[in-house]
Formats: C-alpha cells, sequence, structure tokens
C-alpha cells in the first residue's frame, strides 16, 4: 500500500485517465504504457534526474496501493515510457480515474519496479537453465548472460496462453 501521511516529501500528484474505448472490458493486469515528458519535469525542479521519486498510485478513495512501475526508456527525455500494469477492470466505453501519479519527493527512495509484475510474461534469462515455469522447451536452449541461444530447431513455447497481448523481444541474430 501507498500512504502520503506516511511517507512525506511529495511534491506533486496529478490523475491519470485510462479509458477503454474497447467494446469489450479491460481486465485487471492489464499492461499500460503512460508517455511523459520528464525532461521538463526536471528543467522546472519537480523531478528528480533519475526518475525514483516517480511513483503511480491506484487509489479508490479508500485505499492507496503503490504500484510497479518500469521506465522503458531513460527518464530526462521528453518522451519517457513508463509501463504499469491495471489494479482493476475497466467496463467496456468506461473510464478509471483511481490511478495518479505523485513525483517531487527529494528523499524517495527506490520505487518497486519488478517486470513480472509489469508485464504478463517476463523473463530476462538470467539462471543457468531455461525457466520451466514459464516455458516448454524443444531442442537445444541454453541461458547464459541474460540471453537464450537457440541452437538449430531449438525453440520455446510460453505455458500460459494469453487472449490479448502485445508481444515484445530483443533479438540478436548471428
Amino acid at each position: 500500500s501507498f500512504s502520503v501521511s506516511s511517507q512525506p516529501g511529495w511534491g506533486y500528484r496529478r490523475g491519470l485517465f485510462l479509458d477503454n474505448a474497447n467494446a469489450s472490458v479491460l481486465r485487471a493486469g492489464y499492461s499500460i504504457e503512460l508517455v511523459l515528458d520528464t525532461s521538463a519535469l526536471v528543467g522546472a525542479g519537480k523531478l528528480r534526474a533519475d526518475g525514483n521519486d516517480l511513483r503511480v498510485v491506484w487509489d479508490d478513495g479508500a485505499t492507496q496501493f503503490e504500484l510497479d512501475r518500469l521506465a522503458e526508456t531513460p527518464f530526462n527525455a521528453s518522451d519517457t515510457e513508463i509501463w504499469f500494469k491495471t489494479r482493476a477492470s475497466i467496463p467496456a466505453g468506461g473510464r478509471d480515474a483511481h490511478y495518479f501519479i505523485y513525483y517531487g519527493n527529494p528523499s524517495a527512495g527506490t520505487p518497486p519496479a519488478a517486470p513480472n509484475r509489469v508485464w504478463a510474461l517476463w523473463d530476462a534469462f538470467d539462471g543457468s537453465g531455461v525457466d520451466t515455469s514459464l516455458w516448454v522447451q524443444n531442442g537445444s536452449v541454453t541461458v547464459s548472460g541474460g540471453q537464450a541461444h537457440f541452437g538449430v530447431g531449438g525453440n520455446l513455447f510460453g505455458r500460459t496462453a494469453y487472449s490479448d497481448a502485445r508481444f515484445e523481444v530483443r533479438l540478436r541474430l548471428s
């Protein structure tokens, strides 16, 4: 949970409106991208250059819940991409106004930023082998240095089926 009163020093709070223009419900746990001009905020002295004082909070009037958030691009840029996961479903054609960003706290610690709490599927490939709780492996696939290495005919299949998704992967082909 998150409480402004128990964590003083936040200079700014801005509401976020999440609109669902779809004809179906946007489910809780959907990953959302917020693009923010953090360089303007840093230049105005409202945000630390490292962005550690930016928080995404869901507040339903009774409970404030700090969400894990990840910056896909650097802070102190005109187009910082910040990702977080929705806390509640948004009805078709509806709006959720329970999300806020807090910033401007020079003494803020490191924000929660676990990738697996932002995206439905995340694997940093940082272990010594394929994470079999996430993947079904066929053929030769090894893991080292934050990368999965595929031998000829090797592949990974996700263990979870997704009905709607944006799939992003970084590949280096040799």
